[in-house]
């Protein structure tokens, strides 16, 4: 006799599309909470908003963008320069038209998107891993509300670290183009050829290059070869509007990273500003970065590797982004936002597959993006070379935590397994479609 049915109980239908849709609301309330509480305390802030617009601006004045002046006779915020390529500058001409509030409105909105935008691409993809190995059996009502708490949560993480936060502080690109470069590099089918969205990233921007390096390193030969060509376009319509600015930015600018300010300040946590703290490295200088630079790379490849072997395209985008982060001169908090999608990415991971691991590497990765270390040491003006040993360890949490994941990613044995065969699935499109996510119904 059958007392009960001791089969898994599937979720519901719409399970799935619930968790997506509790997450963005969580995002939605975190990021109005914070913004209403920063605008009602009159905190300055869209600096980086305020330069655009001189770019802009310069360029319909036919103002040289990297001139000494640029900020006097552009009305750039404290007479800050103009460090991006001209064809940025060339995208920044419809904020120079519009009102300074509205053209803070814009980046705002778009910021918001790209917020919500790459926290769903992340799931999303992760999610669509998780069905193939484990065949959905993760969904199952007890795993379902898990999986939910954890997106919450991870939500509330992203939208209130300091990366991403920063990102709206000071009004930056950096979510905007994150968010493209991952609709790029994890959507299943793109109706663009896979890689526009990061050539023309690496145009506004250098340091979104090293997704080039990806389609590389992955041999996507084609991507390879879009993502070049887009680049290419884009510096050229540079150079059409803007052809001695262009010169000069690639011949000159791009290799002065004194422009974008002093390396050592503690909000810079690429290995470059690492070592420019610690005053015991300063006759060697030059060779630890070198050498610093060419042993990431190295792990990174490595890292992408295995984790591409596996399937893990998540994990592979991740690494690729630390090598920017880790090898570029400076790397600003807010430019820190990979580690941010870092944390969501762990958290997700563990609610799907479980691992003790999983859950502290999430869960360090989630306290050190909300809550920065080096804020609680002594910095600027130069005291940041005052720092003791285990200071120096905390004012690089950021860049030692980008090191740690990159080893554990070029880890075989930290992957998740597929299960062992089975009868075979039927065949099912790679969609982010609201039916595709549905668990298969019981028979």
């Amino acid at each position: 006799m059958r007392f009960c049915d001791c089969s898994p109980v599937t979720a519901p239908r719409w399970a799935p599309s619930a968790i997506l849709v509790a997450a963005a609301a969580a995002w939605a309330t975190a990021f109005c909470l914070v913004q209403l509480v920063r605008m009602r305390s009159g905190q300055p802030g869209y600096i980086d908003a305020l330069v655009y617009r001189a770019g802009g601006h310069a360029l319909l004045a036919g103002h040289p963008l990297y001139a000494p002046d640029f900020g006097a006779v552009n009305h750039s915020p404290g007479g800050l320069p103009f460090t991006y390529p001209p064809f940025a500058a060339l995208l920044f001409v419809p904020l120079a038209i519009v009102p300074a509030g509205a053209a803070i409105a814009a980046l705002v909105v778009l910021n918001a998107a790209a917020c919500a935008g790459l926290f769903g691409i992340l799931l999303a993809a992760a999610r669509n891993r998780w069905d193939r190995l484990r065949g959905r059996r993760w969904l199952t009502a007890p795993a379902s509300a898990r999986a939910a708490t954890v997106a919450l949560a991870a939500a509330m993480v992203f939208a209130l670290s300091t990366p991403v936060q920063g990102n709206f502080t000071y009004g930056q690109l950096d979510l905007i183009l994150a968010a493209a470069v991952a609709l790029d590099v994890l959507a299943p089918s793109t109706p663009w050829p896979r890689g526009l969205l990061v050539g023309l990233a690496a145009a506004v921007k250098l340091t979104p290059a090293v997704f080039i390096g990806y389609f590389l390193v992955t041999r996507q030969w084609r991507a390879l070869a879009v993502s070049l060509g887009a680049a290419a376009s884009a510096v050229l319509a540079g150079w059409l509007v803007a052809p001695s600015d262009t010169v000069r930015y690639f011949t000159e600018t791009a290799f002065d990273p004194a422009r974008i300010g002093q390396l050592r300040f503690a909000s810079n946590q690429s290995l470059r500003g690492v070592i420019e703290r610690i005053p015991a490295v300063d006759p060697v200088r030059g060779p630890v970065a070198a050498g610093a630079t060419l042993a990431v790379l190295a792990l990174a490849v490595v890292a992408i590797a295995v984790t591409r072997r596996s399937g893990d395209t998540v994990a592979a985008l991740l690494s690729a982004a630390f090598i920017g982060l880790l090898c570029s001169p400076v790397s600003w908090g807010h430019h820190w936002l990979w580690l941010s999608a870092a944390a969501v990415y762990l958290l997700w991971r563990w609610a799907a597959v479980g691992g003790a691991a999983n859950l502290v590497a999430g869960v360090a990765t989630a306290a050190v993006v909300l809550v920065p270390p080096w804020l609680f040491l002594p910095h600027d003006n130069g005291r940041e070379r005052l720092w003791s040993g285990f200071e120096h360890l905390m004012g690089g949490a950021w860049a030692l935590t980008a090191l740690a994941l990159l080893a554990w990613f070029a880890t075989p044995r930290n992957l998740v397994r597929p299960p062992a065969p089975g009868p075979p699935a039927p065949p099912r499109s790679p969609s982010w479609s609201a039916r595709s996510w549905r668990p298969a119904r019981r028979r």
